[in-house]
């Protein structure tokens, strides 16, 4: 297992080393086991997420980056192609910082 995760690091070396956390003004509300819905007060956004979605989220309470965000898909997630999750944490995130559901963190 060790050796695996070494080797999904290295997959992922050449991503960005940006650190991402939710915005803690974002009500969410889970809705079991359909995911959740997040409202943005500031903007009246919603926004429905899948139950990986959620896990995005729930991990996100802690400053992380793509790559950390990846690895821990992986571990809860099996059999999942990594390239596949890779992609999609690249897609979730660029839509929750659009919305203003996460952002940045500045260092």
């Amino acid at each position: 297992k060790d050796k695996n995760k070494l080797m999904q690091i290295k997959d992922f070396e050449h991503m960005e080393n940006k650190k991402y956390s939710i915005n803690h003004d974002i009500s969410c509300r889970v809705e079991e086991p359909e995911g959740a819905v997040l409202f943005n007060p500031e903007t009246d956004a919603v926004k429905a997420i899948n139950p990986i979605g959620l896990a995005i989220w729930q991990v996100l309470e802690y400053p992380l980056d793509k790559r950390e965000i990846i690895e821990h898909l992986l571990d809860i997630c099996e059999g999942v192609p990594k390239e596949s999750v890779a992609q999609d944490v690249d897609e979730f995130i660029d839509k929750l910082i659009t919305d203003g559901f996460i952002g940045e963190v500045v260092k």
